[in-house]
């Protein structure tokens, strides 16, 4: 691409990522003496050690608060709702992180956008079922930020593609959603362009 040419690239996203695992095996929570106990604990056979943790009498054990859950994957889904509504600072880093590595799969041939053509937009078309329940602007907010820290190498290794994700650098931001049957076939398609 020449330096006078304007810019464009763009590139599809087949089934993006949309769950991160946070561990692979959750480890058990036990009751204590601060948690509301359910009734079937409050009889003969449960009392709290000297640590006030809650043990069965006859065994010994713990008891096991998250029963259902203890050993298996801890997995969430990426939803900008979830970061605003006070994700832990980790969670929100090893989320970003893993999202940033998966979209630089997609990312990494990407020419270096020179000074002469700036500004640029960056377009977000979602591919995906209509019922899935979030808010666009909820949904597409964090898959944007990563996006623009890819752009920007923001916390990788990677050279950087533009110069930074300022509004002096990125003017138009639009997204667009497009319904579809099947959620399993669901995409992004990102745009990279002159203004």
């Amino acid at each position: 691409m020449k330096d006078n040419e304007k810019y464009f690239y763009s590139f599809d996203v087949e089934t993006f990522i949309e769950k991160i695992e946070l561990s692979k095996k959750r480890r058990a929570q036990y009751y204590t003496q601060k948690i509301k106990l359910p009734k079937k604990y409050s009889g003969d056979d449960y009392d709290f050690d000297k640590n006030g943790t809650l043990i069965n009498i006859h065994t010994g054990e713990k008891v096991i608060k998250n029963s259902l859950s203890v050993g298996k994957p801890n997995i969430k889904m990426i939803t900008g709702q979830y970061f605003w509504t006070g994700a832990h600072p980790h969670i929100r880093r090893k989320i970003k992180r893993e999202m940033s590595d998966f979209f630089y799969k997609y990312m990494k041939d990407m020419p270096k956008v020179e000074e002469s053509q700036y500004p640029i937009g960056v377009r977000i078309d979602l591919y995906d079922k209509q019922d899935t329940g979030q808010d666009l602007d909820n949904f597409i907010f964090l898959y944007r930020k990563v996006i623009h820290d890819v752009l920007t190498a923001k916390e990788m290794k990677h050279e950087a593609i533009i110069i930074d994700d300022s509004k002096k650098y990125i003017q138009d931001i639009p997204t667009k959603f497009y319904p579809i049957n099947d959620h399993n076939n669901r995409r992004l398609r990102i745009e990279v362009y002159s203004i």
